[in-house]
């Protein structure tokens, strides 16, 4: 079994996923809550949707519907990724009702990539984005139902490569070596714009915060536990999310 790691999202921005290439997606628009239309290789263990552009995301309806405790579904097989993003919005959520997000290498095993607790209930519902393991072959995705329902629509899969998704590419890009380490981290940001660089550990507390004007950052977290942490760099345009791995 695979060590489960988990992140308390209170609220996170989706990663950047300009100037990567689209491995795996998904708007629903052909799916009516019904068993016989839910997509090519994915595994729903509860059926339901949403019909109205209220609670879809930017590729307007069909969305998927998470409408009972323990709702899950499973993405097809894929070979290579690096980042998910995916839309969501609760509908009536509580602060209790949660959504997992999780990935496997052989849809067995599962390490938990975040929790999502409390769930945006905002009108125009919420885009987030997460690092995914190189090792990963499936995405799933449970809901704990206190109470409400949540609405799942845009999921992707991206990898990084020479071609673009859209024209717009980044300004913004990030390396960290090495990775995993045994808690000294080099950050290389190929801008110099002003942004803040924040290290958040697996139950959402800020672990380490700073200011960032130049392209070369020395991130210390050698006092911290082993473990993932996930890191953002956010400027007045964007923020790219990145997944540190302590390891001593």
């Amino acid at each position: 079994m695979k060590k489960i790691t988990l992140f308390l999202l209170t609220a996170f921005t989706a990663i950047n996923v300009s100037g990567q290439v689209t491995v795996q997606s998904e708007d629903f628009t052909a799916y009516t809550g019904m068993a016989a239309t839910v997509p090519a290789g994915w595994t729903f263990g509860y059926n339901g949707n949403y019909t109205s552009t209220q609670s879809a995301g930017t590729s307007g309806p069909n969305s998927y519907k998470f409408g009972a405790n323990d709702a899950t579904i499973t993405s097809p097989m894929f070979t290579l990724a690096d980042s998910l993003s995916f839309w969501m919005k609760g509908n009536s959520t509580d602060t209790l009702s949660t959504l997992y997000v999780m990935e496997s290498p052989d849809n067995v095993s599962w390490d938990t990539i975040a929790v999502i607790r409390p769930i945006n209930t905002a009108a125009t519902g919420m885009t987030l984005g997460f690092p995914v393991s190189a090792t990963s072959h499936y995405i799933g995705f449970t809901y704990f139902k206190s109470l409400g329902n949540v609405a799942f629509d845009d999921y992707r899969l991206f990898v990084a490569g020479a071609t673009s998704i859209n024209k717009n590419t980044t300004d913004l890009a990030i390396h960290v070596s090495p990775n995993p380490s045994a808690g000294m981290f080099r950050v290389n940001v190929n801008n110099s714009v002003k942004a803040l660089l924040t290290v958040y550990n697996i139950t959402g507390a800020i672990v380490f915060e700073k200011t960032i004007t130049n392209d070369n950052q020395l991130i210390d977290l050698s006092a911290e536990a082993n473990g993932s942490y996930f890191m953002t760099v956010k400027t007045e345009k964007e923020t790219i999310t990145k997944k540190l791995i302590i390891n001593k």
